[in-house]
């Protein structure tokens, strides 16, 4: 290297050059199913049985619960079963 300085930096552009045209030919993937289940698996079968009960198009919903009473505390046992009672009226449509 030190002898022929020219040498080494040009093998060294024509090196990067050729591991660097790789790139042309790299196709990203963004689609989750194929990058994190392992494909033709049990956990692939798995996971469309899963999305056929559960679709990537269900709704998302979030309700915020406060104390009718104005208590700050709403994580005692009695508010906590409260809420809970509500959550499975709401689920079963009885409320």
């Amino acid at each position: 290297v030190a002898h022929n300085p020219r040498k080494a930096i040009g093998l060294s552009m024509l090196l990067a050059g050729a591991m660097g045209s790789g790139l042309f030919i790299l196709e990203t993937e963004s689609r989750g199913e194929e990058l994190f289940v392992p494909q033709d698996t049990a956990a692939q079968d798995e996971t469309e049985a899963y999305e056929s009960y559960f679709p990537k198009l269900s709704r998302l919903e979030q309700i915020y619960v406060e104390a009718a009473d104005g208590e700050e505390n709403v994580l005692t046992k009695d508010r906590l079963i409260e809420a809970m009672q509500m959550h499975l009226d709401i689920e079963t449509g009885t409320s």
